[in-house]
């Protein structure tokens, strides 16, 4: 999922850049700086079987602001929900 998620960032980031015009080119910046968060993530757990973090990801509440933007948001709800009760196995 985290691995989606970057992916979904980074062509989010992308396409909202390439289009000077859309309202979306503004939120480029933020893309890529969640994309490069959920990287860090993602190091974080690889290897690991069990994996908590109570905070959750760390941009989530920017990303519920700008939630009409994000059209993979669930993805990314489901991602931080994960870290706040914990994976294993």
């Amino acid at each position: 999922m985290i691995e989606q998620a970057i992916f979904e960032f980074d062509e989010l980031a992308t396409c909202a850049k390439e289009d000077l015009d859309d309202e979306m080119y503004d939120f480029a910046p933020e893309f890529r700086a969640m994309s490069r968060s959920l990287s860090a993530l993602h190091h974080q757990v690889i290897g690991k079987v069990a994996f908590v973090d109570s905070r959750g990801l760390a941009f989530m509440r920017r990303a519920q602001q700008i939630r009409f933007v994000i059209p993979f948001f669930g993805l990314i709800q489901a991602i931080d929900e994960a870290c706040r009760k914990g994976v294993s196995g």
